[in-house]
């Protein structure tokens, strides 16, 4: 994953969001963002590299409350919040997680929306 390159990334995000799209909710927008990603502590910590973002927005919902509510699905998803955006960044993703994370994001904006009404 250290070693994808931001056109390969950027090409998963495409893919990835196309994807989700199929199944989303009305309410959820799903959009691609060029980034930076941590290569971590250790060996690396002060380390950037070029990554794809997947941008997850719910209407009428903050990024912490779609943080929250992915935590608690059936497989949790962790992301980032950053400029109040909820993020995932897709050099952390694995192919074999495309159908769990869809699945994931589904059940998440599924639970919001029901509660809200």
């Amino acid at each position: 994953m250290l070693t994808m390159t931001a056109p390969q990334l950027s090409r998963r995000a495409g893919l990835l969001i196309a994807r989700l799209r199929r199944s989303a909710p009305g309410a959820v927008t799903y959009i691609k963002h060029a980034g930076e990603s941590s290569a971590g502590g250790g060996s690396f910590p002060c380390l950037s590299l070029a990554t794809a973002l997947i941008e997850v927005r719910i209407e009428g919902f903050s990024a912490g409350q779609i943080e929250a509510a992915l935590r608690r699905t059936t497989t949790p998803v962790i992301g980032r919040i950053q400029r109040e955006r909820f993020l995932l960044d897709v050099r952390t993703i694995l192919d074999s997680d495309f159908n769990a994370l869809s699945d994931s994001l589904n059940e998440a904006a599924t639970a919001l929306i029901r509660n809200d009404k």
